[in-house]
């Protein structure tokens, strides 16, 4: 009898937090097929003994990053690559046609989509465009002003969002609250990195000039926060989960809940309708006073809460790479009132990189 042949799948980013959960997701699925690769620009990724191969890559800003990721996909025989960094995208769906002519495909939307949906001035532009709802917002690009605009948005009576367009991570983010606000939170809140004072954000924006980024002021919304995550063919939806964000418990716990909410996932599905997009899609949305739920940014790859989506018996990873890989997906509607509560989990290796269990 011949071996099984084998699929293999490279996915970037071995080491993001999210990471463990995709990797869940796919072992889930049960499919014997598929042989899975990481690499990752850090050679301790807290993944990398996961994978059947591990391989260290620069970073995508790296003139050697597509050259070293195409020697990596030829010796593996890489059929498909799942980028998981938001970073690497833009560099990727750049090279796409370069890696298809090897027979190499990679799961990223068409150029022209990915520069809306990945740079949030863009995307929040486009949406009130097109009559879409969104928070009050302005593009700065210096500190006069942000200063100027914090104020349009309703600084100091409310709070606001100072944030990088190109951001990802958390990174380039703050929330920036009065120094009552901050008190209180000093007082009866477990930190969680992301409140600074207006003083704080001063300083940092004028330490460096001029920014990385074009930033831009946002109004703060105060309601209830909700993540969807969808598998898209074009602008039709494949398979969607809902998720409601719970607080944050502690700085090394978090909880969300799989909730259907029928304005939410509607406004999802005329952004993914209008857009015409394609591929794994990731929604991040809040309500804002009044209850109305507006889109904060899309994150267009896997997301770091989708593994929620699988325990409520949609394995959006395994779908999406069905998806790529020109397959038949089967979707069924997500069970309701799944609860997922992360937290960090200890992981030890020999020197062999083989797991010791404990």
């Amino acid at each position: 009898m011949n071996e099984m042949e084998r699929t293999t799948i490279l996915l970037t980013g071995a080491g993001a937090p999210g990471m463990p959960g995709i990797l869940r997701c796919l072992k889930a699925a049960n499919d014997k097929r598929l042989r899975l690769v990481g690499v990752d620009m850090n050679p301790f990724a807290a993944c990398r003994a996961e994978f059947e191969a591990f391989y260290t890559v620069p970073a995508a800003s790296q003139e050697s990053f597509v050259e070293q990721l195409l020697d990596i996909c030829e010796k593996e025989s890489v059929a498909l690559i799942i980028p998981c960094v938001t970073r690497e995208l833009k560099k990727l769906a750049q090279c796409k046609l370069q890696f298809e002519q090897k027979g190499i495909k990679i799961a990223v939307m068409e150029r022209e989509r990915l520069d809306i949906v990945n740079d949030k001035g863009k995307l929040l532009t486009w949406m009130k465009e097109n009559g879409l709802p969104v928070p009050d917002f302005y593009l700065v690009e210096n500190w006069e002003q942000m200063e100027r605009a914090a104020y349009a948005v309703g600084w100091p009576e409310k709070a606001f969002c100072a944030k990088a367009v190109q951001g990802n991570g958390s990174r380039a983010i703050r929330v920036i609250e009065t120094a009552e606000a901050l008190a209180k939170d000093f007082f009866e809140r477990k930190p969680d990195g992301m409140v600074i004072s207006y003083e704080d954000l001063k300083t940092i924006l004028l330490a460096r000039q001029p920014w990385p980024y074009t930033m831009m002021a946002m109004e703060f919304l105060p309601g209830t926060e909700y993540a969807v995550d969808i598998l898209a063919d074009r602008g039709e939806i494949l398979a969607s989960v809902c998720r409601k964000a719970s607080l944050v418990v502690s700085s090394n716990q978090m909880q969300c809940i799989v909730e259907d909410h029928e304005q939410v996932q509607s406004l999802c599905a005329q952004v993914v309708k209008k857009l015409e997009l394609s591929g794994n899609i990731g929604f991040d949305l809040k309500e804002d006073a009044l209850g109305s739920p507006q889109v904060m940014e899309i994150n267009p790859r896997f997301t770091g809460g989708i593994v929620a989506c699988c325990a409520a018996g949609v394995n959006l990873p395994y779908l999406g790479i069905q998806y790529w890989l020109g397959e038949k997906v089967s979707c069924q509607l997500p069970q309701q009132r799944v609860r997922m509560i992360r937290r960090l989990e200890e992981i030890f290796l020999d020197e062999n990189d083989k797991r010791i269990y404990i």
